[in-house]
C-alpha cells in the first residue's frame, strides 16, 4: 500500500475525530515525506497551475502553448529566464 491510499481515504474524512480505521495503519507512510517522484509530479502540477492562472490574469506571451506537458512547462521557463517561484509553493516545491 502507498501512502495514496491512506490519502485518499483520510481526505474524505471531515474531521479527525470522525475519522476511525479499521485495518492496521502504517504510520511511515503518511509521516515519512513523499517520493522523489511524486514531488516532482506535484511540482509539475504548481507550474501547470501557475501557467494556468498566469493566461487567465493575461500575464502569460501568447508564446506559452503546447499540446504537451514538458514542452509547456520548459517554454513557460525559457519564458520566465529567472524561474520565480510562484509565491503559493511550499518551500519543498521550490524549482530552484
Amino acid at each position: 500500500k502507498t501512502h495514496m491510499l491512506y490519502y485518499v481515504a483520510l481526505s474524505h474524512g471531515i474531521t479527525a475525530g470522525g475519522t476511525i480505521i479499521v485495518q492496521g495503519l502504517n504510520v511511515s507512510k503518511i509521516t515519512s515525506g513523499i517520493s522523489g517522484f511524486l514531488r516532482q509530479e506535484l511540482r509539475k502540477l504548481e507550474i501547470l497551475d501557475e501557467i494556468t492562472r498566469s493566461r487567465c490574469e493575461g500575464l502569460l506571451s501568447p508564446s506559452i502553448t503546447s499540446l504537451y506537458r514538458r514542452r509547456l512547462i520548459r517554454s513557460f521557463h525559457a519564458w520566465n529566464s529567472n524561474h520565480r517561484d510562484p509565491a503559493h509553493f511550499r518551500p519543498a516545491m521550490h524549482w530552484n
